[in-house]
């Protein structure tokens, strides 16, 4: 059960991380991470750590400030890296935004 898919502290194994095929690289990425994940039915650890925001007004920048259009492009990139896992479809590079 994970219960933080957005927690900026994470450790990989290698070994893990070779068996998939990540092209998002901005903040939707570990929603394309856990899909992958799962496809390839890897173990997943959760360690609790504590939530620190140092600067409270630090923001995404640029269209992703925005809650809808930050809402509706993670939508875009769990739909499309599901839909692969599912299908052993290629994952398409995701537009940046």
């Amino acid at each position: 059960r994970l219960t933080d898919a957005f927690c900026g502290f994470k450790a990989y194994r290698v070994s893990a991380l070779n068996k998939l095929d990540l092209a998002e690289n901005g903040y939707a990425m570990p929603l394309e991470l856990w899909a992958q994940a799962a496809a390839n039915k890897l173990d997943i650890i959760e360690l609790p750590v504590p939530l620190i925001y140092l600067d409270e007004s630090r923001s995404f920048g640029g269209v992703l400030d925005d809650a809808h259009t930050r809402l509706e492009y993670y939508h875009l990139v769990l739909d499309r890296s599901i839909s692969a896992a599912l299908h052993g479809d290629e994952i398409l590079e995701f537009p940046s935004v």
